[in-house]
């Protein structure tokens, strides 16, 4: 279940890696004592399923590090679009579909991997951020059309 949460919800490696290593250094050296002789090849066959999906997790974690900043560049050029051909930042970000974007893009395959935009004032630019993993924010700045940390 915490590998789940890990991959779907967190989005950290870290999560993941306190069962591995509670596995590790506690569990598996007690199967080596000889009274544990008979569970020896079961719990190295679990340390092996462990690192396994430990492997799997860290792929996740990697694919949602690599995909968000190309998806939020392609969102943050959309809007850049918008502005152009209207002369003004879109309300929404579903104000872009379909004439700039074909779709508004999730930032990352997790549960919480949404970006978030908000026009506070009609005057003011917006805010576009997302979060690629762990407490990384990332915010455009329209003025100088970069992305920076929200720190």
């Amino acid at each position: 279940m915490v590998f789940v949460a890990d991959a779907l919800i967190v989005n950290s490696v870290f999560c993941s890696l306190l069962p591995i290593v509670i596995e590790l250094m506690v569990l598996l050296p007690v199967t080596f004592l000889k009274r544990y002789k008979p569970l020896r090849r079961h719990r190295l066959k679990s340390v092996a399923v462990f690192l396994g999906v430990l492997a799997l997790v860290i792929a996740m974690v990697n694919v949602n590090a690599r995909i968000a900043p190309l998806r939020a560049q392609r969102l943050a050029d959309a809007i850049e679009s918008y502005r152009a051909a209207t002369g003004d930042y879109p309300q929404k970000l579903d104000d872009l579909v379909p004439k700039f974007i074909d779709h508004v893009p999730r930032a990352q395959y997790t549960l919480g991997g949404e970006f978030f935009y908000v026009r506070v004032t009609p005057t003011d630019e917006p805010v576009l951020m997302y979060n690629p993993h762990g407490m990384d924010h990332r915010i455009y700045d329209f003025k100088s059309k970069r992305w920076t940390h929200l720190d």
